[in-house]
């Protein structure tokens, strides 16, 4: 009778096991979302196809329209076609197009999305501020690094809606020698939690 629980008790493992391994692989396989901004995760942080330090400028025109394929885009280039003003109406998108030495460098969107979508996407932020150094505001910038190209959005902290949505969306590449966002001392702190955000004040 030992023997027998023995072997169901095995069985059973074995089945939680492959059933668990199974789990994993299909959540592995699954595609990183495809944010209504645009925002995606290209070699690099990237916005409609759009990797700062990376894409050549003059390309901008044709890397946006076929991303935005589904949703028409206007394009006004300026400064001799070294930027451009972005408006995709049919998402809510509005925005700018920066370049240094002939490639991408700055992306400034005008965009909401909810935080959680950002964190499912981008993982853990590497610092937030908070704007003018005044927590009543409950306002906060927030900053995440990949591969040396860095993402910010805005947060106004509420307990008005669940998803707390960001407001902004910046990607770019540093220039050269320039500070980073999360290097000020005094000014930028540790990513504190979605938890500890959520129950602000």
């Amino acid at each position: 009778m030992q023997n027998l629980l023995w072997r169901l008790s095995i069985i059973m493992l074995a089945v939680w096991a492959l059933a668990l391994l199974a789990t994993l692989a299909i959540t592995q396989r699954q595609p990183l979302p495809d944010l209504e901004s645009g925002l995606q995760l290209c070699t690099v942080p990237c916005w409609a196809g759009l990797e700062p330090g990376r894409t050549p400028v003059d390309q901008v025109a044709d890397v946006v329209q076929t991303y935005m394929a589904d949703a028409p885009v206007s394009i006004q280039p300026y400064q001799r076609f070294a930027n451009y003003v972005i408006d995709v109406s049919a998402r809510h998108i509005t925005g700018s197009i920066s370049a240094r030495e002939g490639t991408v460098s700055l992306i400034r969107l005008d965009v909401v999305q909810p935080l959680w979508q950002m964190l499912l996407l981008l993982d853990q932020p590497r610092c937030i501020e908070w704007l003018d150094n005044r927590r009543e505001l409950g306002a906060i910038n927030i900053f995440w690094e990949q591969n040396d190209v860095y993402i910010m959005s805005s947060l106004e902290l509420s307990h008005a809606d669940s998803d707390m949505p960001t407001h902004a969306l910046t990607v770019w590449s540093p220039a050269p020698g320039s500070a980073m966002p999360c290097d000020k001392p005094g000014q930028s702190l540790a990513w504190p939690g979605y938890a500890v955000l959520a129950r602000y004040p």
